[in-house]
Formats: structure tokens, C-alpha cells, sequence
């Protein structure tokens, strides 16, 4: 089964300049796991373009956890525990790569793994995050704004 790239939406915004770039950079990275997930290529080129998705992964939640403690999003211990959660299981990933027990033949299925978790987060977590900063929080959005 193919994976599918993510493509960058206005959809997929809250509001915040950084987090909406970093967001997006992630969709990037993310998508040239895809297409090497799926490649000829050596198996170290995967390898290698994982590790820098988990590295941007790793400082996007680190400023986004950062921006939301500021702004004092009510679901931040929720929000945290999913990026705890996902990073765990990266850095699994991440160990089973190096050591070889994952090959190319798990590529498709870790690539699909980080789509499906991707876009599960953008849209319950980021909704959330954007309904809050959006729905009558002005001061928010001016903290959320400063890094």
C-alpha cells in the first residue's frame, strides 16, 4: 500500500507564525519519508531522513509545549502526553533501525504509522489549540506569538 504525502493546508493552521512553519516542515520531512519508504534507495537514506524528522519532531513539540504552558491551554498535560507517547515511539523505531531489527521492509508501515499519527494530532490537538487561542483569548494569541 502506497503511502501518501501530506500537503500543507491553511486548514491545518492555528494562528501562531513559528508553530504553523514548523508544522510545516514537518509535512516536508514527512514526505520524503514517504517517498523513500517506498524507493529504491539505500535503506540508510531512510534511516538517515527519519532521524532528522524525529530531531524537528522533538523541538516542534518542545516550543509548541513551551507556547501552550505561556498561553495556559487547559489541555496541556493531555497534549503533552500525546507527544510523550509519539516520541517513544519514534525513538523505538529510531533503535530498531539502527540495530537492524527493522529493515526497509518496515518502512512503509513506520512512514504510515507517523501519516496516520500526524494528522491525528494536527486535527484533534491543533483544533483545540486553535479554538482556544481563536475563541475570545486575545491575550493568547499576543503570548503565542512571542517566542
Amino acid at each position: 500500500m502506497r503511502v501518501s504525502e501530506l500537503m500543507g493546508s491553511t486548514e491545518f493552521s492555528i494562528g501562531i507564525t513559528a508553530l504553523d512553519q514548523e508544522q510545516q516542515r514537518l509535512f516536508s520531512l514527512f514526505n520524503t519519508l514517504a517517498r523513500l519508504s517506498e524507493s529504491q534507495e539505500p535503506a540508510d537514506r531512510f534511516v538517515e531522513a527519519f532521524e532528522r524528522f524525529v530531531d524537528a519532531v522533538d523541538e516542534h513539540f518542545a516550543h509548541e509545549e513551551h507556547v501552550l504552558r505561556n498561553i495556559g491551554f487547559p489541555d496541556y498535560a493531555a497534549h503533552k502526553a500525546a507527544h510523550e507517547h509519539f516520541l517513544a515511539d519514534a525513538r523505538d523505531f529510531q533503535d530498531g533501525l539502527r540495530r537492524g531489527s527493522l529493515t526497509s521492509q518496515d518502512f512503509s508501515t513506520i512512514a504510515r504509522y507517523v501519516r496516520y499519527w500526524l494528522l491525528h494530532h494536527v486535527q484533534h490537538f491543533g483544533r483545540k489549540v486553535d479554538h482556544f487561542i481563536n475563541a475570545g483569548w486575545p491575550a493568547s494569541r499576543q503570548h503565542a506569538n512571542a517566542r
